[in-house]
């Protein structure tokens, strides 16, 4: 099985993953947008806070292969548009897996599994 996870992208990003994955296998949380810490008038960038460009987004996978699901999805957005996607644990908040457009499917399924026990 798979971790509950946070997905954390531009909203549209997390649109179109949600829109690329069956929701009989896997629950979206609304997505929300990102609280900057820092004053957005301090930013380098100007005076654009980091909610207009980044939300983030629970997933619960309910079944066996929603996480399969859910990496091809993700994979092959990134690689269409070329822009990261950061994957958190919804638990701990860690950051699992960047996802980038070298970033492959198993890459991801792997950092997402819930199988703590590695050993053979």
């Amino acid at each position: 099985m798979f971790k509950p996870v946070n997905i954390i992208g531009p909203k549209d990003y997390l649109d179109a993953i949600k829109a690329k994955t069956p929701a009989e296998e896997i629950l979206w949380g609304d997505s929300e947008p990102m609280r900057s810490p820092l004053n957005p008038l301090d930013d380098p960038l100007g005076a654009i806070p980091i909610d207009y460009y980044c939300h983030i987004a629970t997933v619960l996978f309910q079944t066996g292969t929603a996480g399969i699901v859910f990496a091809s999805a993700v994979i092959d957005l990134v690689r269409k548009l070329g822009k990261p996607i950061q994957i958190r644990d919804a638990k701990t908040d860690k950051n699992l897996i960047t996802v980038s457009p070298e970033t492959d499917a198993k890459q991801i399924e792997e950092a997402i599994s819930d199988d703590s026990d590695t050993s053979t």
